[in-house]
């Protein structure tokens, strides 16, 4: 999980939340397409950062996506596997 992914999910959510304000209130509906907006830019980026990183660069990450210090799982590959 990167910065990128956390702040895609995080505008998707955020554009749900607007968009369900919006049937009552004009103002939140069209704050909610902006957002939207941003949510697809943000989704295309990652999409082009990823296949960019994995063609070109063979694995390595030319493009950064932005990664946590921590991660608690490292051992593990990143993620948390039961009897590992």
């Amino acid at each position: 999980m990167n910065k990128t992914i956390c702040l895609l999910f995080f505008l998707l959510a955020s554009t749900f939340f607007l968009l369900a304000g919006g049937v009552e209130n004009e103002d939140v509906d069209v704050a909610a397409g902006w957002v939207g907006m941003a949510t697809a830019a943000t989704a295309y980026w990652l999409g082009a950062v990823e296949i960019i990183n994995d063609i070109v660069g063979g694995g390595k990450e030319l493009i950064p996506l932005g990664s946590f210090k921590r991660n608690e799982f490292k051992a593990t590959g990143g993620t948390n596997v039961p009897g590992r």
